[in-house]
């Protein structure tokens, strides 16, 4: 699987890639902005490669989505930062190398 993005100019990029998701992404893109995306080359024509001409900054709107939160998953993501930088994140705790300890009855 393969995803390209050249950016010819300041304004235009070229996208062409075989993956399902992006194929679906930039299929939906151009029946939203018809005007602004041009898909060149169907994948079903192309050896399942969609080739496509669009804006740049539509494509920072494909792979930069801002997610949008409730007020109840922003109180809960808050309360586990909070957590976090209170106490270290628990997965820290796993990689810290464990100290040696020694017990002079084992040893003597």
């Amino acid at each position: 699987m393969e995803t390209n993005f050249d950016y010819c100019d300041k304004e235009r990029a070229w996208f062409s890639s075989d993956e399902p998701r992006w194929i679906n992404r930039i299929r939906k893109l151009a029946a939203r902005f018809p005007d602004q995306v041009t898909i060149l080359r169907q994948p079903e024509d192309n050896d399942g490669c969609i080739v496509a001409r669009l804006p740049q900054r539509s494509l920072q709107n494909v792979v930069i989505s801002p997610r949008k939160y409730s007020d109840e998953e922003l109180t809960a993501l808050r309360k586990r930062f909070e957590l976090v930088r209170k106490h270290g994140h628990p997965s820290e705790e796993k990689n810290k190398p464990k100290k040696e300890t020694r017990n002079d009855d084992q040893n003597a």
